[in-house]
C-alpha cells in the first residue's frame, strides 16, 4: 500500500471527526514487512487521529523481536506510536502482558488475536 492511499483514508476519517466534533480516533496501520507500506515516511499525521503502526508479525519470538526492531529502528519510526499484536495460536510462545510491555520501544497499543 502506498502512503498516498493511507493519507486519503486518514483525511476522510479526520474529516468526519472534525465535522462531528468527535474525540480523537485511533487509526491503525498494519505492517510486518518494509514492503507493505511504500513511502511510509510520507504518512500524514493528523491531530484528529492517533496514528499507530501495528507490528502484526507472528511466529517464533526471535523473528518477531527482529521484525519489530527493524521496523521501529527505521529513520522515520519516531514519528509514530507503535502497536504489537500477540497471537494466541500462532506465536511461539505467546507473550505475557508483562513481557509484551517490556518490548522496546514499549507498545502504545497491544492487541490479541
Amino acid at each position: 500500500m502506498k502512503a498516498a492511499e493511507i493519507n486519503r483514508v486518514s483525511e476522510w476519517l479526520a474529516g468526519i471527526v472534525r465535522e462531528e466534533a468527535l474525540p480523537q480516533k485511533l487509526f491503525i496501520v498494519h505492517q510486518f514487512r518494509f514492503d507493505m507500506i511504500e513511502n511510509r515516511e510520507q504518512i500524514a499525521l493528523r491531530p484528529e487521529l492517533a496514528t499507530v503502526i501495528q507490528m502484526d508479525g507472528q511466529g517464533p519470538l526471535g523473528t518477531k523481536y527482529e521484525t519489530f526492531g527493524a521496523l521501529t529502528g527505521a529513520p522515520d519510526a519516531d514519528r509514530y506510536a507503535w502497536g504489537w499484536k500477540n497471537f494466541y495460536d500462532e506465536d511461539e510462545p505467546t507473550l505475557t502482558a508483562q513481557q509484551t510491555m517490556a518490548v522496546d520501544p514499549t507498545p502504545w497499543w497491544v492487541s490479541y488475536q
